[in-house]
């Protein structure tokens, strides 16, 4: 909403405008703030919920995803420069899987779930 508010002199200054209406103002309110409170509110638990490996994983993907989303949903075109910029975000996350032969991962330390301090389990 803050971001939204400060954009409002620009975005008129450039012509940009909604009809002062209440119902208008009230729809574009619900949209700007509904949403989007219930997208961070489930964001944010899945991140508290994860290793950090997955929550570093998921923060990379997100925009990738929306993206997506774009593309094949709402008919969005990408030219060469997005596709190859997908194509290393994908790339990064498989490479982010890999690990040394006969590494198990056993012996590293861990984040103790909620806690935030190193753990051996």
């Amino acid at each position: 909403m803050v971001a939204g508010a400060l954009l409002l002199p620009i975005a008129y200054g450039l012509g940009m405008s909604l009809p002062w209406r209440l119902d208008v103002l009230a729809a574009a309110g619900y949209l700007g703030t509904v949403p989007t409170a219930f997208a961070y509110a489930a964001y944010f638990r899945g991140l508290v919920n994860s290793a950090p490996v997955v929550a570093a994983l998921a923060v990379l993907a997100e925009p990738l995803t929306a993206t997506l989303l774009a593309v094949f949903w709402f008919g969005d075109r990408l030219d060469w420069v997005g596709w190859c910029g997908a194509a290393l975000i994908v790339a990064t996350l498989a490479v982010s899987q890999l690990r040394p032969r006969g590494d198990t991962g056993s012996d590293r330390p861990r984040i103790a779930k909620g806690r935030g301090s190193p753990e051996k389990w």
